[in-house]
């Protein structure tokens, strides 16, 4: 049943996604120890640590991307206009004490800044809409297969899908 509520998108390797999705799913996680093997040849998996690493990172912020996607485009994009906000205050500043003509670099630096921000939070908002999509489609899609295996263990669930 905990093996049927996870949906994988990785074909490097599903373990740290596994892991991650349980945890933010609200599932149990155990750990078991088991004994390793000498190796016996190089791995076919990864050439070296530091590629390991790399791709695990990728699969660590693409895991957090789709189920935390407002707070993964929501904070960069805060700090952004916050940035480009006080960047503003400063033009401002100079502006008005009579300075203002050496600073249109601020100016522009602030607008740009404050327009990433403002769309980054503006892609947080949509991706959430669209995780929360995600997630309906993932509780329905565990449901049908809840059904269809009670429908071919004969618990009266046969008729339901029919």
């Amino acid at each position: 049943s905990a093996a049927m509520r996870l949906n994988f998108f990785n074909d490097y390797s599903y373990t740290l996604e596994t892991i991650i999705q349980a945890g933010l799913k609200g599932m149990a996680i155990v750990s078991v120890p088991v004994q390793v093997n000498a190796p016996l040849r190089p791995s076919r998996l990864f050439r070296s640590s530091s590629h390991y690493l790399s791709r695990q990172g990728s699969v660590i912020v693409r895991i957090f991307m789709t189920y935390r996607p407002f707070r993964f485009f929501a904070v960069p994009g805060a700090i952004s206009f916050v940035t480009g906000f006080v960047i503003g205050l400063r033009f401002l500043y100079y502006y008005v004490s009579g300075d203002g003509s050496g600073h249109i670099q601020s100016l522009i630096l602030a607008a740009l800044l404050m327009g990433i921000g403002a769309a980054l939070v503006t892609i947080g908002l949509i991706a959430d809409l669209i995780s929360v999509n995600r997630k309906l489609l993932e509780q329905l899609e565990w449901k049908v297969s809840k059904l269809q295996d009670m429908a071919r263990r004969g618990d009266g669930a046969g008729a339901v899908l029919e």
